[in-house]
């Protein structure tokens, strides 16, 4: 649904951040932090490092 949505999109599928791929226009991490038990504040900052400006 998400590449039909946005035909140019780089869908990236990883299980931990995937910030060697950085900077990100968007990020949407659906569920993710749902199931994040540990680490769950590291993981905000490493999306929030990640975004462009």
């Amino acid at each position: 649904m998400i590449s039909k949505s946005f035909p140019d999109a780089t869908i990236i599928r990883s299980s931990a951040f995937p910030s060697e791929y950085a900077p990100f226009d968007m990020v949407m991490a659906n569920w993710t932090l749902h199931f994040i038990l540990e680490g769950r504040d590291q993981y905000l900052r490493d999306i929030y490092a990640g975004l462009k400006p």
